[in-house]
């Protein structure tokens, strides 16, 4: 059959979307309680993007790392710190699905200052880790993804945690529960929730932070709160506003309810860049875009394992949703394929490449050779390396 014209391919996914997705409801009473992350879920249900990309798009923020590393004193040092672990969240309200990554799977984002990469370390239970360094600071994470569904809501249980290293202090703190609501009924949305604490043991300072659940009637949907507090548990510095939008921090004299601090007093941390007027798919603005593109740099540059060369997300930019479904078949079926051959002994098990799990079980170490075995890789093509943006 002919490849349809990307209009009259959105037209069809329209009407095949609304199929499959009665389909799906009635197949999902029977996982109530299950994870939905073992369910194959149609591609109308996807955006052009793999759970790689969402780790890497929350990365963004990484000016809060150099705000951190040039600060002098350890209070405001993790006002900076804690911030950066809030304005994270502000990319998660997107309620299309990325694409689970296959095992093995890997992202590059270069920019003139930094560079990350994230791999696939695990498919089932499916686990991404992933690393970024500048100059003055290192950052780490590994992310477990569990999708509990409850009847009309899909929970996902705050698994995985964060590091970041700056000069001789290194700072951790783990997620939150993400719960995406009205699943079969009604708009859905999205909500982050419960409280974490941002800690090093090198620091005399700590940051504890509470995202207020939803309640009814939105009431507390998308507030936060966190105080910085000293080696004696006393307030130093609070922070407070919108975590999808803006939020300030303010010396703790003034007291911990912000509606009751000076306008002046309050001192502006991050204010969500305003979305652009049209884009390709909802939610993705500029930096999401970007980070998508497969342009003629990136294609000279990227290994074959990056999740920008995936031809299921790279049909699915282009609407084609039909052959995406196709394509997203294919590999799945090839992943399963090869999990059989491991499990019966024909093939040798599964060797991670850029990381490998820390000795304690907990976590995952980037190995550090990445960059090392791509410039190899580059120069041998005659491909001129630089820190540009890719």
């Amino acid at each position: 059959m002919d490849e349809l014209e990307p209009e009259d391919d959105a037209e069809v996914a329209n009407a095949e979307l609304e199929t499959d997705r009665k389909g799906l409801l009635k197949r999902l009473k029977d996982f109530i309680g299950s994870d939905l992350t073992r369910v194959t879920i149609p591609v109308w249900f996807n955006e052009p993007t793999s759970f790689l990309h969402r780790m890497a798009e929350a990365c963004q923020f990484y000016e809060f790392l150099d705000k951190a590393a040039a600060e002098e004193d350890p209070y405001l040092r993790m006002v900076y710190v804690t911030a950066y672990s809030i304005v994270r969240y502000s990319v998660g309200e997107r309620v299309s699905k990325p694409f689970n990554p296959l095992l093995g799977e890997t992202l590059e984002w270069i920019t003139p200052t930094t560079r990350f990469v994230a791999e696939q370390v695990s498919h089932h239970p499916p686990i991404c880790a992933g690393h970024m360094e500048a100059k003055n600071w290192e950052w780490w994470e590994y992310k477990c993804v569990e999708a509990k569904f409850t009847g009309n809501a899909v929970v996902s249980p705050p698994l995985g945690d964060t590091y970041v290293k700056l000069h001789d202090e290194t700072y951790t703190w783990p997620g939150l529960t993400s719960c995406l609501h009205n699943l079969i009924v009604g708009r859905m949305w999205i909500d982050h929730y419960g409280q974490y604490i941002v800690k090093s043991e090198e620091s005399p300072a700590e940051g504890v932070v509470d995202f207020t659940q939803c309640g009814w009637f939105s009431r507390g949907w998308h507030e936060v709160k966190a105080v910085i507090k000293d080696e004696n548990k006393k307030a130093k510095y609070y922070i407070g506003g919108k975590w999808h939008n803006n939020i300030v921090y303010w010396d703790a004299k003034h007291g911990k309810d912000m509606n009751k601090v000076p306008a002046t007093e309050l001192k502006p941390l991050w204010t969500k860049q305003a979305q652009p007027s049209k884009s390709q798919w909802p939610g993705f603005d500029a930096f999401v875009e970007g980070l998508c593109e497969l342009n003629e740099q990136r294609k000279n540059t990227l290994p074959r394992s990056d999740a920008r060369w995936r031809p299921d997300i790279l049909e699915l930019a282009r609407f084609n949703y039909r052959i995406a479904g196709k394509e997203k078949r294919k590999l799945e079926e090839k992943q399963r394929e090869e999990r059989r051959l491991r499990e019966a002994g024909t093939l040798g098990p599964w060797q991670h490449r850029w990381f490998e799990q820390a000795s304690d079980g907990k976590g995952w170490n980037f190995k550090g050779d990445y960059w090392t075995k791509r410039t190899e890789r580059l120069q041998a093509k005659g491909v001129e390396i630089g820190r540009a943006h890719v």
